[in-house]
């Protein structure tokens, strides 16, 4: 199955300003700039239900990442808060039956 994905972050973000009005910027600065873009360039990476099985490479890229101002690696905080984002936004998924509930990422 394949998704919407513009609408899918759309949907992400109303819910996002709602319920963390301090954070929902960085959020979905997160989404739109690693995560979504990382896994539409995979096979079969429009279909978010296999999003928690590329996990793995996920993290992995995310230590190639270089810091879009400065140069230089990703933050190690940057790179948990990067990983929260792409679990918050598979539960709001999730929870309103847009994909199937995912295994926790670790």
């Amino acid at each position: 199955k394949y998704y919407d994905l513009a609408q899918l972050s759309t949907d992400f973000k109303l819910s996002r300003m709602q319920d963390a009005p301090n954070s929902w910027k960085n959020s979905m600065l997160y989404l739109e700039q690693y995560v979504i873009p990382y896994f539409i360039a995979q096979p079969q990476g429009n279909n978010i239900n296999l999003w928690s099985e590329m996990s793995a490479g996920f993290k992995d890229h995310l230590m190639t990442v270089e810091r879009t101002k400065f140069g230089g690696p990703l933050a190690y905080n940057t790179r948990n808060h990067i990983i929260s984002t792409l679990s918050a936004f598979l539960d709001w998924a999730a929870n309103r039956k847009k994909c199937d509930r995912q295994e926790k990422l670790v």
